[in-house]
């Protein structure tokens, strides 16, 4: 069912007066930039109410029809054999969906949104030909590094980042005399248990711990290195109109390891571009050793935390991260879901109705049918089989 969520909006009279020293195009940058998100969310809404809906449907299946044709097996002349064979391909069916979104997918959805955000909140960027190619490739490459944590060279451990986005921006500082990189990192995760799996601040302390011992300070890669966690931000990729306990709370609404995690795919977005890419610019330019740390020291960096650089974006801006005023993140998120609601309820209500009265009970007869052919098999043939793959 679909809940209500707060009818908190962004006032007009806000998004106009708070921005009176820009242009006129760039008032409208909010509200346009609403408009493209809540029109993707929507689709994400829709996308992952008929992922749970087919997981739910699968799993109460698979209960059922063991309980149907546990019985039928009785019959056979191998009642055992049967049963198993019947446990054996039902166990197979219970794990052919074994997420609850598209994942993959949707972390390549949010790089696009995210750069697509920040052209039309901050200005547009220009991407840096290098040798460093622009790939999503979550789920690809393992982000694992195996570092030394002790002097005698005797102990190996493995860590896991988890980084899956890397963005790293070149930006004039404002007396314009030379410019500095901001580096952001995503964890994309589609919940917060899947998280604790991440070893990163700890990662980098044994990384950086002998080079420190064995120098009278640290060098700009040592700094990179050490400054990377104050640089990362969580975004689960779910969406959260269906939970009212997630719309109801800020979008920082808790955090591992001191990173921020972002509840829903719109806060992700809209923190970053909003908040956290000017505030990590103030931070650089305010930081002595931070304006100092290049390209190729963060690349470094990463390369000697065996992050892979596939996927990184290199982008150059003619301008600070400025964001237009007027309004908050949670506002401007708020109206997202909103705004999403007020367009989906209808859609959702057909694409049920096709769910259940068509692909489902699809599902439900292919599956019947292999049972059936597993059950005639042990009543005519006796215990050889083979076991059949389930065919959709």
């Amino acid at each position: 069912m679909i809940i209500n969520v707060i009818n908190e909006m962004i006032p007009h009279s806000i998004i106009m007066n708070g921005m009176s020293t820009r242009s006129r195009p760039f008032n409208n940058s909010i509200n346009e930039t609403i408009e493209f998100l809540t029109y993707h969310y929507h689709n994400f809404v829709i996308e992952d109410l008929l992922f749970r809906t087919l997981r739910d449907f699968i799993k109460n299946l698979v209960e059922e029809l063991q309980r149907e044709y546990f019985p039928c097996c009785e019959e056979t002349i191998n009642a055992f054999a049967c049963k198993r064979e019947v446990k054996e391909y039902l166990d197979v069916l219970s794990k052919t969906l074994y997420a609850t979104s598209n994942e993959p997918v949707r972390l390549g959805a949010f790089r696009v949104l995210l750069l697509e955000s920040y052209k039309r909140l901050l200005g547009d960027l220009v991407f840096k030909p290098s040798g460093v190619v622009d790939l999503a490739l979550h789920g690809i490459l393992k982000e694992e590094s195996v570092i030394l944590t002790s002097r005698n060279r005797a102990m190996l451990k493995s860590y896991h980042f988890g980084i899956d986005y890397m963005l790293l921006v070149e930006y004039p500082i404002p007396n314009r005399k030379h410019k500095v990189f901001v580096p952001l990192f995503v964890i994309a995760k589609s919940s917060f248990e899947t998280i604790k799996e991440i070893d990163i601040i700890e990662a980098i302390r044994a990384k950086i711990e002998e080079p420190l011992e064995r120098k009278d300070g640290p060098d700009n890669v040592t700094v990179a290195l050490r400054s990377i966690p104050k640089f990362t931000r969580i975004v689960l990729t779910r969406v959260a109109t269906y939970n009212e306990k997630i719309i109801e709370k800020p979008c920082v609404n808790r955090e591992y390891q001191s990173i921020p995690v972002y509840g829903d795919l719109a806060c992700g977005i809209i923190s970053l571009v909003l908040k956290d890419l000017p505030d990590m610019y103030k931070m650089v330019i305010s930081n002595e050793e931070l304006v100092g740390i290049t390209i190729n020291d963060w690349i470094v960096a990463l390369l000697s935390l065996a992050i892979p650089l596939l996927q990184v974006t290199v982008a150059s801006a003619n301008r600070p991260p400025d964001p237009p005023g007027g309004a908050t993140v949670d506002a401007v998120v708020r109206k997202i879901h909103q705004e999403t609601l007020e367009k989906i309820g209808k859609e959702i209500q057909q694409q049920l109705f096709v769910m259940r009265n068509h692909t489902l009970q699809d599902i439900r007869r292919s599956v019947e049918k292999k049972l059936n052919s597993i059950i005639d098999h042990y009543r005519n043939y006796g215990s050889t089989s083979t076991m059949v793959e389930m065919s959709t």
